[in-house]
């Protein structure tokens, strides 16, 4: 489900500019494209935090990530950008809500293994997205056109979704089902707040190190495109790995050092007049926060308070509120002073999840449901 969830994201995103000629949109207008499925994305979590106190797990990610594939064939299809924001913005909130509830779903897994899981299902969501940009470049090298992408990887995805999703586990629950809305505690916003240090982080990584590489630092475009591959690939390989590691420190000590790398990683790429230097800062910079996402997730779907959806939604919802408004942020900052200047807003995220990240310990500081030793 999580590899699903990142080639259905990669699938959209790997055509972009094909659908900007399919519409004929300008750059500006196509702004309106990304709002709605970000809009969608965030107003989808929260619901799926309700539909996650009356319906299982399993139901809501299979039903969430079969919507998602009906979708994105319509969205392929339309040749108008009204039309084509009306239909992100379901896209959008079909994988917000299966992102929250696959996550619960791995919660359950991990309770079942008896070991920390997460960050490896993080890292297959990696692996999808990395094969679905793939094969979102096989189709548009090969001139594809995107009704007929769009209608094909979905329908496979789908087909893996009803063959699999059976096979999900189910929830034992301990009190009557209900849907509604509420706010998330205080322990729960304090690991949200450690997810959106996180976020931050990777977003602004993501949008602004190849402009810094070669507009503060004079690198080729080439070398200028490797930051974000290297922080990438460090994500990518951290996450496997990282559960072992968490299994082994805990959660607190490995999200508090995690962060701690992060920003020292930032500073010196941020210290630096080395290209090659900043892009070994980045490539750190991934390995420091690449378990911090999964950890609190973890943590928030083990919440007493309030439920496990409530919890992972709110979390999910700051998260992904921090991963879209923080490189805005940066690009403010960065119009009234210098690049260089703004993104040293992502070494204080940082600096403030070692802070924060001893609401991820063991030992329930606040109403939350923390696991005693080695799971």
């Amino acid at each position: 489900m999580f590899l699903a969830h990142g080639a259905l994201f990669a699938t959209w995103a790997s055509r972009i500019p094909d659908v900007k000629d399919r519409i004929g949109a300008a750059d500006a207008r196509m702004s309106a494209a990304f709002l709605a499925l970000a809009v969608g994305s965030i107003a989808g979590q929260p619901l799926a935090g309700v539909a996650l106190g009356r319906y299982r797990s399993a139901q809501v990610t299979g039903a969430c990530a079969l919507a998602a594939c009906a979708v994105l064939p319509l969205a392929g299809a339309t040749r108008s950008l009204p039309a084509l924001v009306a239909l992100l913005v379901p896209f959008g909130a079909t994988l917000g809500g299966m992102d929250v509830a696959m996550n619960a779903q791995g919660v359950l897994v991990e309770r079942a293994a008896g070991r920390s899981l997460l960050s490896s299902l993080h890292g297959l969501w990696s692996v999808g997205t990395l094969a679905g940009a793939a094969l979102g470049a096989v189709f548009a090298g090969r001139r594809c056109p995107v009704p007929a992408h769009f209608l094909a990887i979905p329908s496979v995805l789908a087909l893996v979704v009803a063959a699999y999703g059976r096979r999900l586990l189910a929830e034992e629950r301990t009190a009557p089902p209900a849907a509604r809305f509420a706010w998330p505690s205080a322990g729960v916003v304090r690991v949200g707040l450690v997810a959106a240090c996180a976020a931050l982080v990777e977003g602004g990584i993501a949008d602004w190190s190849a402009l810094y590489l070669r507009d503060s630092l004079g690198s080729s475009a080439g070398l200028a495109a490797t930051g974000f591959s290297a922080f990438s690939l460090a994500m990518l390989l951290g996450r496997f790995a990282g559960d072992r590691v968490v299994d082994r420190f805990g959660g607190a000590r490995v999200a508090r050092a995690g962060s701690l790398l992060a920003a020292l990683a930032i500073a010196l790429a941020l210290a630096t007049h080395g290209p090659g230097v900043a892009v070994a800062g980045f490539l750190l910079a991934g390995l420091g926060v690449c378990t911090i996402y999964p950890i609190a997730f973890g943590i928030a779907g083990r919440a007493e308070e309030g439920g496990a959806g409530q919890s992972l939604a709110a979390v999910a919802t700051m998260g992904n509120g921090a991963s879209l408004v923080g490189p805005a942020v940066i690009g403010f900052v960065a119009g009234r002073s210098s690049l260089r200047f703004a993104l040293s807003l992502l070494a204080l995220a940082g600096a403030s999840s070692v802070a924060l990240a001893g609401y991820l310990g063991d030992r329930p500081r606040t109403r939350l449901a923390f696991p005693q030793g080695k799971r």
